[in-house]
C-alpha cells in the first residue's frame, strides 16, 4: 500500500469521527493498524507498525518507525504541488498525540534518528524529537496559502562540529521558492556567528538552491585572522545532486594588523557529500591562485601547486596593500609560488610555502641589478614563522659606481627575525663578504675584502699619471641608520708598487724645490713592502683615509728606503655617484661615439 493512501484510510475511519465527536464515550474502544507503508519514488522513506488506539475516551497514535528522506523529492516529480500535498497530510492528522519509537531523517550527509512525539493542536503541529545530539523542537503551522515553521535544532544533528543549538525558521507559499533561515555559532577553533538564508525550489531533479541564497558571518576570527562581512553564495542555481560552485566575498579581512590581499574566493566541489574541490583566490591586478582543498575529520587541507606570475605585476599588487620600498622597481622576471597545509584549523601543524624568482632585473635607488634569482621556503604554525631549507638571493651584476658581480646571499629566520647568514661577491678582481647579521630597519655588520686589485681600483679613481699594482685586504665595520657609516676600518697590502708620473707643470715647479723633486722622483717607481690604511666614513659619505706606506725607490741611481704618510678626505658616496653616472653615460652612448671619444 502507498504510504499516503494508508494514512488517508486511517484518517477516514478514525479522524473524521474524532473531529465530529468532541467527547468520545469511555466505553468505546477501537484499534487500527497499518503494518508497513512505502513510497515507491523514495526507497528510504516509509513507515512500520502504525497504530491508532481509542480507549478511555482518548485517541492515541503510535508508530514503531517513520522514515523521511530529505534528499528525495517526495512529490514524485509533481513539483511544489506534490510537496503541498505532503504537508497537508501532516496537518490533517486528528487532534491527538502521536508517539514514534524511531523517527529517521535521511540528510545529504548521514542521518538523524531517535524517539519523537507529534502534538496536533488547531492545525499546528509541534514536534519533539529526542535525537542523539539532543532534543529537537519544531512548530509547523498554516500561513496564508502555505506553511511556516520555527524551532530549535541540536547543532550536532546538522554537523558534528557545530556547537550548541541552531535556531531555524522559514515559510513556503504555492508557486514560490521555499525560504529557510538558520543561525548559530561557528565551530571551534573559529569564533563567530553564522546566519543562513536559503531560497530553494523542488523539481524532477530534486531541490535546487537559488543564487539569492547566502551564508553570512558578520565577524569571523581565527588565530590572527579577522574577517568582517563574510558572505558565501552560489554562483548559479545549484542542485544538491550536482557540483557546487560557491563565491566568497567580504567587506574587510586582516591578518594581525595587515589587510589581506585577497579580493574574493571561489570554491568548487563535486557535491555536498564530497568534501573536496578546487579553490581560486582572486588577488586583483588580474592575478589569481588556484588550489585544491579537502576536508576530513583529520582537518582542512589546502594545496596550491606551483604557479608562475610576472614579477612586476606581483610587485604592483603588493604595493596596493603593503608599505613596499618605493625606490625598488622590478623590470622583468618570473615569480613561482606554492603552498601546502595539512590542516588549516590546527595551529600546531605547519603551513609551508615556497617562492622563487628567476630571470629578474630590477633597480633600487637608481642602481640596476641584472640576472637576479631567489628562493624562499617558510613554514608558519602556532610557534610563528620558520625558515625551511635554503633561502637565497643571487644577482649576476650590479653597478653602484664600480661593478659588483656574482653576488650570492643566504637568509634564515631566527626567533622570528630575518637574518643574513652570509653574502659573497666579486669586486675589482677580488672578493667581498658580509658577515652574518640581523636584518631590519637598522643594520650592523662587517664587510670583508680580499685580493682587491690595486690596479683596477686606481683605474676607477682615474687620477692622471697614477698607476700601480698589488692586492688589498681588509675589514670595514659598518652601521646603517639613515645612511651608512664606517668606523675603525682597516685595509692593508703587501709587496706591490705605485707610480706617479707628474704633469709638466708640476715638474717645472720641482726644478726650484729639491724636496718636491725628491718626492716626485721616488713616486715614479715606488716598491712597497707594507701599505696600511685606516678608514672612517660618516652617513653623509664624508670619508677620512690615513695611509702609511713603507718600501723603497730608486733615486739618482740608488735604492732608498721610503716611509710615506698620506691623509685624504673625500665624499665617497658622491664619488660612487659620479662613477655610476659616468658608467651609465658610457653604457647609453652608441659604440661609434664611444670610439670617437677614446
Amino acid at each position: 500500500m502507498n504510504m499516503r493512501h494508508g494514512f488517508a484510510l486511517l484518517l477516514l475511519l478514525v479522524g473524521g469521527w474524532a473531529n465530529a465527536q468532541p467527547q468520545l464515550p469511555d466505553w468505546l474502544s477501537a484499534r487500527l493498524e497499518l503494518q508497513t507503508s512505502r513510497v515507491p519514488s523514495c526507497p528510504r522513506e516509509g513507515a512500520d507498525g502504525i497504530r491508532l488506539i481509542l480507549a478511555d475516551g482518548r485517541i492515541q497514535g503510535h508508530a514503531d518507525s517513520l522514515r523521511f528522506d530529505l534528499t528525495c523529492a517526495r512529490s514524485g516529480g509533481a513539483g511544489s504541488e506534490g510537496e503541498q500535498q505532503a504537508l497537508s497530510l501532516l496537518v490533517t492528522l486528528p487532534p491527538i498525540d502521536f508517539q514514534v519509537d524511531m523517527l529517521t531523517l535521511h540528510l545529504p550527509q548521514g542521518r538523524v534518528q531517535g524517539a519523537a512525539r507529534l502534538r496536533h493542536r488547531a492545525q499546528r503541529i509541534e514536534l519533539e524529537w529526542l535525537t542523539g545530539p539532543g532534543e529537537l523542537r519544531l512548530l509547523l503551522e498554516p500561513w496564508e496559502d502555505g506553511w511556516r515553521w520555527r524551532g530549535d535544532i541540536p547543532a550536532g544533528a546538522l554537523h558534528p562540529l557545530l556547537p550548541r543549538v541552531v535556531a531555524v525558521s522559514g515559510e513556503w507559499l504555492p508557486g514560490q521558492p521555499l525560504a529557510l533561515r538558520a543561525g548559530g555559532e561557528l565551530p571551534s577553533p573559529v569564533e563567530g556567528d553564522w546566519q543562513l538564508a536559503v531560497q530553494a525550489i523542488s523539481g524532477p531533479q530534486g531541490w535546487q538552491i537559488l543564487p539569492g541564497s547566502s551564508l553570512r558571518v558578520p565577524r569571523l576570527r581565527w588565530q590572527e585572522a579577522d574577517i568582517r562581512g563574510l558572505r558565501i553564495s552560489p554562483r548559479r542555481a545549484l542542485s544538491t545532486r550536482e557540483a557546487l560552485e560557491l563565491q566568497l566575498d567580504w567587506a574587510q579581512a586582516r591578518w594581525q594588523q595587515t589587510r589581506l590581499p585577497i579580493q574574493s574566493v571561489q570554491l568548487d566541489m563535486a557535491g555536498l557529500a564530497d568534501h573536496q574541490g578546487q579553490i581560486r583566490a582572486h588577488l586583483g591586478h588580474d592575478l589569481s591562485l588556484l588550489g585544491h582543498w579537502r576536508y576530513r575529520p583529520q582537518g582542512l587541507a589546502l594545496t596550491v601547486a606551483e604557479q608562475s606570475f610576472s614579477l612586476p605585476e606581483v610587485w604592483a599588487w603588493l604595493a596596493g596593500w603593503l608599505a613596499v620600498p618605493a625606490d625598488f622597481e622590478p623590470a622583468t622576471g618570473t615569480l613561482t609560488f606554492s603552498l601546502d597545509a595539512a590542516d588549516l584549523l590546527n595551529p600546531k601543524l605547519s603551513i609551508r610555502l615556497s617562492m622563487s624568482a628567476a630571470d629578474s632585473a630590477f633597480s633600487y635607488r637608481g642602481i640596476a641589478a641584472e640576472g637576479a634569482a631567489g628562493h624562499l621556503n617558510l613554514s608558519w604554525s602556532q610557534a610563528g614563522w620558520r625558515s625551511q631549507g635554503t633561502n637565497s638571493l643571487s644577482i649576476a651584476r650590479i653597478h653602484p659606481g664600480v661593478e659588483v658581480s656574482d653576488i650570492y646571499a643566504a637568509f634564515r629566520l631566527e626567533r622570528g627575525r630575518p637574518w643574513l647568514s652570509g653574502l659573497t661577491a666579486r669586486l675589482l678582481g677580488g672578493q667581498l663578504a658580509v658577515s652574518p647579521m640581523a636584518l631590519g630597519p637598522e643594520l650592523s655588520g662587517e664587510l670583508h675584502l680580499s685580493d682587491i686589485s690595486l690596479a683596477q681600483l686606481l683605474s676607477q679613481v682615474a687620477v692622471t699619471g697614477l698607476s700601480g699594482d698589488g692586492r688589498l685586504h681588509g675589514r670595514l665595520p659598518f652601521v646603517y641608520r639613515q645612511g651608512i657609516s664606517v668606523s675603525n676600518g682597516r685595509m692593508y697590502s703587501r709587496d706591490g708598487w705605485l707610480s706617479y708620473q707628474a704633469e709638466e707643470e708640476l715638474l717645472a715647479s720641482a726644478e726650484d724645490n729639491l724636496s718636491l723633486a725628491l718626492t716626485l722622483g721616488m713616486l715614479k717607481n715606488l716598491r712597497y713592502e707594507r701599505l696600511d690604511a685606516s678608514i672612517s666614513m660618516r652617513p653623509t659619505g664624508e670619508a677620512v683615509i690615513d695611509s702609511r706606506l713603507a718600501g723603497h725607490a730608486p733615486v739618482m741611481g740608488q735604492d732608498h728606503p721610503v716611509n710615506l704618510n698620506y691623509h685624504h678626505e673625500e665624499n665617497l658616496l658622491q664619488l660612487l655617484t659620479s662613477l655610476r653616472f659616468a658608467h651609465d653615460i658610457s653604457e647609453s652612448l652608441p659604440s661609434r661615439l664611444q670610439g670617437e671619444k677614446k
